[in-house]
């Protein structure tokens, strides 16, 4: 898997409803071991001072069911290690100038199930600003306006996905030119990309060989070595009398189907 410090930016005109079910998705499920989860958010001043979306976000994230992946109702899962290293100091200790919006909280019979944890305060250049923890824990950061939070969610190391929510389309299209990463998600999660939809890869530390994304039509282009070798076009313009046979009476469908059959022996040739 490729890596990343993964970011989601709020603007004042995000839907907070759907922001909060983004971000609380996009950060918590698979306990935040997914290498396109969010682990950093990064919103304006005015959301700061918005009580209510602290506490949304908060509660959002405390109701989720934490424990077994056997129990589908469990929305935060085992990690696949106990947690050690920069993820296990994220989870327990506070950097100068952050403090627990929510503190996670480990089970004491497995070391491997934490609570989603939320650290607010976090400050540029630190290390819950720049390092990827990989595990259940969000850093809040605090921008004068999305200049500035572009410019923090770019200064990281990494490129591999972010998100942004808001609802006015000149932010939208701001975001979406000068934000340097592989995968781009405007009002919507940072996590579940879609095969043949959302070709997956990434920029940066985010990337590794030649660059092609997963689930796009060029990734086989990896594994093969291609050739041009070119064919001459059949003179004929029907298809071949095999094909014919099998054409249906119908005069309209039959001359449709007939390019359909020239264009497929062709591209056989």
């Amino acid at each position: 898997e490729t890596g990343g410090k993964n970011a989601t930016l709020l603007s004042r005109f995000a839907d907070l409803d759907l922001a909060v079910q983004s971000v609380i998705q996009s950060a918590f499920g698979h306990a935040g071991q997914k290498c396109s989860a969010t682990s950093l958010l990064i919103i304006p001043e005015s959301l700061m001072r918005d009580a209510r979306f602290k506490t949304q976000l908060v509660d959002a994230a405390r109701s989720l069911k934490v424990g077994s992946a056997w129990d589908l109702e469990n929305r935060v899962t085992p990690l696949i290690h106990p947690p050690g290293g920069a993820l296990k100091q994220a989870l327990t200790h506070l950097e100068p100038h952050e403090s627990w919006w929510l503190e996670p909280t480990v089970d004491p019979e497995n070391p491997r199930v934490w609570s989603p944890g939320i650290k607010a305060g976090v400050t540029p250049m630190s290390k819950g600003h720049l390092t990827e923890f990989f595990g259940p824990v969000l850093s809040v950061m605090v921008a004068q306006d999305l200049d500035e939070a572009l410019r923090w969610a770019n200064s990281t190391p990494y490129g591999l996905t972010a998100g942004f929510h808001s609802l006015d389309e000149d932010d939208q299209a701001m975001f979406l030119n000068r934000m340097d990463a592989g995968n781009l998600y405007v009002n919507r999660t940072t996590t579940g990309a879609i095969v043949q939809r959302q070709p997956f890869g990434g920029r940066k530390a985010s990337c590794f060989g030649p660059g092609h994304k997963a689930g796009g039509p060029n990734y086989i282009h990896m594994f093969v070595h291609l050739e041009d070798h070119p064919q001459p076009r059949q003179s004929d313009t029907s298809p071949s009398k095999e094909a014919v046979a099998l054409l249906p009476e119908d005069d309209d469908l039959r001359a449709e189907l007939a390019r359909f059959a020239l264009a497929c022996e062709e591209a056989m040739a």
